[in-house]
């Protein structure tokens, strides 16, 4: 299909050979600049890689709101991981790496058990990072004039 579906599977192939995670969909576009997603599912959640316009990104849902999204590093610190990776553009090993290291923690943090303490925290890091930009755009704006 894509390079970059081999790509994927590549980088998570550990996780997808011992039944941890397995492809749910796959999808290429090759009329909008090669831009491609991968859907991986698991337990209690779901990974997606995205590639638009040759950048990377990670996303990670829970199987019980599979439809709603959130950057992965910022996932990982909503299940508790006390110093999570930064938050932006990353590759399909990385992002695979960060899944294998906190695997438990994201399938415990995404469970029904849990899932209203994290999806709390994902709010509260959401309203941080438009902080984050808004202040950002500001400080731009500023020093545009």
């Amino acid at each position: 299909m894509s390079d970059f579906l081999d790509d994927v599977t590549d980088a998570f192939a550990p996780m997808i050979a011992d039944g941890r995670l397995h492809v749910e969909s796959s999808q290429f576009h090759s009329e909008f600049f090669d831009n491609a997603v991968v859907v991986l599912a698991g337990g209690n959640f779901r990974i997606r890689v995205i590639r638009d316009r040759d950048e990377t990104f990670a996303d990670a849902a829970s199987g019980l709101r599979p439809e709603e999204w959130f950057p992965l590093q910022r996932v990982i610190c909503a299940v508790g991981v006390a110093i999570p990776p930064p938050e932006g553009l990353i590759t399909p090993t990385e992002a695979a790496e960060m899944v294998e290291r906190f695997f438990l923690e994201l399938e415990a943090g995404l469970a029904a058990e849990r899932m209203q303490f994290t999806q709390a925290a994902l709010s509260k890091l959401g309203h941080q990072a438009l902080e984050r930009m808004i202040a950002t755009a500001n400080s731009l704006r500023d020093s545009a004039s």
